[in-house]
């Protein structure tokens, strides 16, 4: 199995990265490395996007990250809740707003 196979059966299981809630040892490459750089979590999501995308959505605060000594560095269970996360939203019906006063009017 694969890297990337392993990474989306464990998103598809809702599950977080083996070895992070210490009952069990983490396996494979991402086991030794605890930190990723943006060009080992690009590669880590699978290249779905580029890394100037990733820098992007870390300038907006839309993915989990922490600046160490001025480089980004990201946690591969953080990303996998990230991604977790997004699609749970997804499937989230967005609430209609109703106005309870009827037609909104243009103050004069």
């Amino acid at each position: 199995m694969t890297d990337k196979e392993r990474a989306e059966k464990l998103i598809s299981d809702g599950a977080e990265l083996p070895g992070l809630t210490g009952k069990e040892k983490p396996s494979g490459k991402w086991s030794e490395v605890q930190l990723l750089d943006a060009a080992e979590a690009v590669e880590f999501l699978g290249h779905k996007f580029s890394q100037w995308t990733l820098y992007d959505l870390v300038r907006k605060r839309k993915i989990p990250s922490c600046k160490i000594a001025g480089r980004i560095y990201f946690r591969p269970h953080s990303l996998i809740k990230w991604l977790n996360n997004l699609e749970t939203e997804s499937m989230v019906k967005p609430q209609e707003v109703v106005s309870d006063t009827g037609k909104i009017r243009r103050l004069k």
